[in-house]
């Protein structure tokens, strides 16, 4: 797959993510990112989720950015493998950590 037709199925995935916003679906979060500058400076009287401000987008690459808003800071690049269209339905990669599928 060339750069240019990975950044199009990027594009082409993340805009179906983007677009069918599920409300019925639970926050399935285990692990929560947050910058550290901002953990070392949120008052006492808020939480980490109260006074984070990140933003996350698709870089040109087409990896995933988080950005902090308060430091003006990258907090991570995520690489995102894509599952080509010939291979849906097929075994998904899986995660070295957890060994889920990736795409669950």
């Amino acid at each position: 797959m060339t750069d240019e037709e990975l950044k199009t199925e990027l594009q082409n995935r993340f805009k179906v993510v983007f677009i069918h916003h599920t409300t019925d679906r639970p926050n399935e979060i285990e692990s929560f990112m947050h910058c550290t500058r901002c953990l070392e400076s949120c008052p006492d009287d808020m939480s980490p989720r109260e006074w984070s401000s990140l933003e996350v987008g698709i870089t040109p690459t087409g990896q995933i950015q988080v950005w902090c808003k308060h430091c003006e800071v990258n907090v991570d690049l995520i690489a995102v493998d894509i599952v080509p269209k010939s291979q849906k339905g097929k075994q998904l990669p899986r995660c070295d950590r957890c060994e889920r599928p990736l795409d669950s």
